[in-house]
């Protein structure tokens, strides 16, 4: 009992919402993603009708059909792709991005329980340069470090997203390792690329 009352769980937690248990980033998330593949398949469906002619179906029929089973394929995940075709070579920052989109989300006073318990590895976080660190929010990638347990349940990669008053206080607190990725922005190259057109007018002229 004495290793449970020091390391705080790192098995992701489960909600119970109306008959099913979901996991944080299910339930902070919407039913926006359903909504709008339902009316993708509507719109697939029904869209090649929607403002056509009598005259429009002398050929025969449109010349992009769509099936119901390929509709279901593509939505119920019955075709497998393995997921070494998408990867590619990302960048800190999309490594960053894409971690905060798929990691299991930590709440906030789960967070503290860890901090508390030395318990955090790695915090990593985008480059707030330029940002008022005052307001909005700000995420976080949070690496536990290992305990005793069964390995197929905990999972020592998290994300969280806090509050600007919420990073202040973990940032003061903690004392660990961090690591902040450099935010790249589009500017430098568009300038550069303006500079090079100005000059090649230039030189033209």
């Amino acid at each position: 009992m004495k290793v449970l009352k020091e390391n705080p769980s790192q098995v992701e937690p489960k909600y119970l919402v109306g008959d099913r248990f979901v996991t944080l980033r299910e339930k902070q998330s919407s039913h926006k993603d359903e909504i709008f593949k339902l009316s993708k398949v509507v719109k697939r469906l029904f869209g090649e009708s929607e403002g056509k002619s009598v005259g429009d179906d002398k050929g025969g029929g449109s010349s992009n059909p769509v099936y119901l089973k390929d509709l279901l394929r593509e939505f119920k995940g019955n075709l497998y792709v393995p997921e070494e075709v998408f990867r590619a070579n990302l960048s800190e920052e999309e490594e960053f991005e894409r971690d905060l989109k798929e990691l299991p989300v930590m709440s906030f006073e789960d967070f503290q329980k860890h901090l508390k318990a030395d318990k955090i590895k790695l915090l990593t976080s985008r480059s707030m340069a330029g940002v008022s660190p005052q307001i909005g929010f700000r995420d976080f990638v949070v690496e536990l470090k290992d305990i005793i347990g069964d390995k197929t349940l905990q999972k020592t990669k998290w994300s969280i997203r806090l509050t600007a008053s919420q990073a202040r206080e973990v940032l003061e607190e903690y004392r660990g390792p961090q690591y902040e990725i450099e935010k790249h922005t589009m500017v430098s190259c568009n300038f550069l690329f303006f500079a090079l057109k100005c000059s090649s007018y230039e030189v033209w002229l």
